[in-house]
Protein backbone atom coordinates (compact mmCIF):
# COMPACT_ATOMS: atom_id res chain seq x y z
CA UNK A 1 0.00 0.00 0.00
CA UNK A 2 1.29 3.61 -0.76
CA UNK A 3 1.99 5.81 2.04
CA UNK A 4 0.88 9.17 1.91
CA UNK A 5 3.96 12.05 1.98
CA UNK A 6 3.89 14.10 5.58
CA UNK A 7 1.15 16.27 5.78
CA UNK A 8 3.28 19.35 6.32
CA UNK A 9 5.29 18.52 2.97
CA UNK A 10 1.71 18.03 1.81
CA UNK A 11 0.79 21.69 3.05
CA UNK A 12 3.47 23.76 2.03
CA UNK A 13 3.63 22.53 -1.25
CA UNK A 14 0.05 23.63 -1.96
CA UNK A 15 1.37 26.71 -0.27
CA UNK A 16 3.86 27.53 -2.97
CA UNK A 17 1.21 26.10 -5.86
CA UNK A 18 -1.14 28.66 -4.54
CA UNK A 19 1.43 31.60 -4.75
CA UNK A 20 2.44 30.24 -8.23
CA UNK A 21 -1.14 30.45 -9.18
CA UNK A 22 -1.26 33.59 -8.03
CA UNK A 23 1.51 35.09 -9.89
CA UNK A 24 -0.14 33.59 -12.84
CA UNK A 25 -3.49 35.43 -11.94
CA UNK A 26 -1.31 38.61 -11.63
CA UNK A 27 0.10 38.01 -14.94
CA UNK A 28 -2.78 37.00 -17.09
CA UNK A 29 -4.69 39.97 -15.17
CA UNK A 30 -2.86 42.92 -14.95
CA UNK A 31 0.08 42.65 -16.73
CA UNK A 32 0.22 46.48 -17.99
CA UNK A 33 -0.48 47.51 -14.28
CA UNK A 34 2.89 45.74 -13.23
CA UNK A 35 4.41 46.89 -15.78
CA UNK A 36 3.42 50.67 -14.71
CA UNK A 37 4.22 50.35 -11.39
CA UNK A 38 7.66 48.76 -12.33
CA UNK A 39 8.05 51.87 -14.78
CA UNK A 40 7.68 54.41 -12.60
CA UNK A 41 10.08 52.97 -9.95
CA UNK A 42 12.96 52.45 -12.85
CA UNK A 43 12.42 56.20 -13.34
CA UNK A 44 12.73 56.92 -9.95
CA UNK A 45 16.50 55.00 -9.88
CA UNK A 46 17.76 56.28 -13.34
CA UNK A 47 21.38 55.92 -12.49
CA UNK A 48 20.84 51.68 -11.75
CA UNK A 49 19.16 51.37 -14.69
CA UNK A 50 21.47 53.99 -16.96
CA UNK A 51 18.74 56.38 -18.04
CA UNK A 52 20.56 59.17 -19.67
CA UNK A 53 17.77 61.83 -19.75
CA UNK A 54 17.01 61.58 -23.35
CA UNK A 55 13.12 60.11 -23.79
CA UNK A 56 13.90 57.91 -26.93
CA UNK A 57 17.17 56.35 -25.24
CA UNK A 58 15.59 55.89 -21.86
CA UNK A 59 12.03 54.62 -23.21
CA UNK A 60 14.17 51.53 -24.57
CA UNK A 61 15.72 50.74 -21.24
CA UNK A 62 12.97 51.09 -19.62
CA UNK A 63 10.38 49.02 -22.07
CA UNK A 64 12.90 46.31 -21.74
CA UNK A 65 13.61 46.39 -18.03
CA UNK A 66 9.91 46.68 -17.33
CA UNK A 67 9.28 43.64 -19.35
CA UNK A 68 12.20 41.78 -17.81
CA UNK A 69 9.91 42.07 -14.69
CA UNK A 70 7.30 40.39 -16.39
CA UNK A 71 9.51 37.84 -17.49
CA UNK A 72 11.01 37.02 -13.81
CA UNK A 73 7.17 36.93 -12.48
CA UNK A 74 6.22 34.46 -15.15
CA UNK A 75 9.62 32.14 -14.26
CA UNK A 76 8.18 32.31 -10.33
CA UNK A 77 4.92 31.20 -11.51
CA UNK A 78 6.56 28.18 -13.55
CA UNK A 79 9.04 27.16 -11.03
CA UNK A 80 6.34 27.28 -7.80
CA UNK A 81 4.46 25.25 -9.85
CA UNK A 82 6.66 22.61 -11.36
CA UNK A 83 8.92 22.29 -7.63
CA UNK A 84 5.94 22.18 -5.64
CA UNK A 85 4.38 19.22 -7.98
CA UNK A 86 8.08 17.76 -8.02
CA UNK A 87 8.90 18.04 -3.99
CA UNK A 88 5.86 16.19 -3.45
CA UNK A 89 6.13 13.76 -5.78
CA UNK A 90 9.96 12.87 -4.63
CA UNK A 91 8.38 13.47 -1.30
CA UNK A 92 6.02 10.46 -2.21
CA UNK A 93 9.09 8.29 -3.34
CA UNK A 94 11.13 8.90 -0.28
CA UNK A 95 8.33 8.05 2.09
CA UNK A 96 7.81 5.01 0.10
CA UNK A 97 11.39 3.81 0.14
CA UNK A 98 12.07 0.66 1.86
CA UNK A 99 14.99 3.20 4.11
CA UNK A 100 14.79 3.30 8.30
CA UNK A 101 12.06 5.69 9.45
CA UNK A 102 14.64 7.88 11.09
CA UNK A 103 15.92 8.93 7.22
CA UNK A 104 12.78 9.89 5.61
CA UNK A 105 12.05 12.70 8.13
CA UNK A 106 15.59 14.54 7.55
CA UNK A 107 15.04 13.28 3.65
CA UNK A 108 12.18 14.90 3.33
CA UNK A 109 12.76 17.99 5.40
CA UNK A 110 16.12 18.50 2.99
CA UNK A 111 13.64 17.99 -0.49
CA UNK A 112 11.56 20.19 1.03
CA UNK A 113 13.82 22.95 1.17
CA UNK A 114 13.86 23.10 -2.83
CA UNK A 115 10.26 24.63 -2.00
CA UNK A 116 12.01 27.67 -1.40
CA UNK A 117 14.04 28.10 -4.33
CA UNK A 118 11.41 30.10 -6.77
CA UNK A 119 11.29 32.62 -3.92
CA UNK A 120 14.57 33.27 -5.51
CA UNK A 121 12.56 34.35 -8.98
CA UNK A 122 10.16 36.29 -6.89
CA UNK A 123 12.81 38.31 -5.29
CA UNK A 124 14.74 39.04 -8.42
CA UNK A 125 11.52 40.37 -9.48
CA UNK A 126 10.83 42.81 -7.25
CA UNK A 127 13.96 44.38 -6.83
CA UNK A 128 15.02 44.45 -10.48
CA UNK A 129 13.44 48.63 -10.65
CA UNK A 130 15.26 48.79 -7.60
CA UNK A 131 18.28 47.45 -8.01
CA UNK A 132 18.79 47.05 -11.69
CA UNK A 133 19.05 43.24 -13.51
CA UNK A 134 22.57 42.35 -12.23
CA UNK A 135 22.13 43.23 -8.39
CA UNK A 136 18.90 41.84 -7.90
CA UNK A 137 19.94 38.45 -9.68
CA UNK A 138 23.32 38.82 -7.20
CA UNK A 139 21.12 38.72 -4.37
CA UNK A 140 18.42 36.19 -5.35
CA UNK A 141 21.19 34.00 -6.50
CA UNK A 142 23.36 34.10 -3.01
CA UNK A 143 19.91 33.86 -0.86
CA UNK A 144 17.45 31.70 -2.80
CA UNK A 145 19.06 30.03 -5.81
CA UNK A 146 22.28 28.80 -4.45
CA UNK A 147 21.76 27.50 -0.95
CA UNK A 148 18.05 26.49 -1.66
CA UNK A 149 18.86 24.80 -4.96
CA UNK A 150 22.27 23.43 -3.69
CA UNK A 151 19.98 21.39 -0.85
CA UNK A 152 17.23 20.49 -3.19
CA UNK A 153 19.86 19.46 -5.17
CA UNK A 154 21.93 17.43 -2.26
CA UNK A 155 18.72 15.79 -1.58
CA UNK A 156 17.99 14.06 -4.90
CA UNK A 157 21.26 12.62 -5.12
CA UNK A 158 20.55 11.73 -1.35
CA UNK A 159 17.47 10.03 -2.60
CA UNK A 160 18.75 8.12 -5.83
CA UNK A 161 21.60 6.55 -3.34
CA UNK A 162 19.08 5.43 -1.05
CA UNK A 163 16.63 4.24 -4.34
CA UNK A 164 19.83 2.53 -5.99
CA UNK A 165 20.42 0.59 -2.81
CA UNK A 166 16.98 -0.67 -2.70
CA UNK A 167 17.26 -1.89 -5.99
CA UNK A 168 20.27 -3.41 -5.79
CA UNK A 169 19.48 -5.16 -2.76
CA UNK A 170 15.83 -6.48 -4.21
CA UNK A 171 18.18 -7.48 -7.34
CA UNK A 172 20.35 -9.55 -4.92
CA UNK A 173 17.33 -10.83 -3.24
CA UNK A 174 16.05 -12.33 -6.32
CA UNK A 175 19.59 -13.47 -7.64
CA UNK A 176 19.22 -15.67 -4.14
CA UNK A 177 15.87 -17.26 -4.21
Amino acid sequence: MLKKPYPITTLVCLILFGLAEMAGAILGGYPQQVKELATSIIINHPSVHGLVGVQDIDRVIIDRTSTEVLARLHTFHLHGHGLAIVVFIISLIVINLEIPDRYKKPLTLLISMGLLYPFGWLLFTILIPFLGRQNSFFLAEKIFFMPFGGLFFLSILVSIVFALTEVIKNFKGRETS
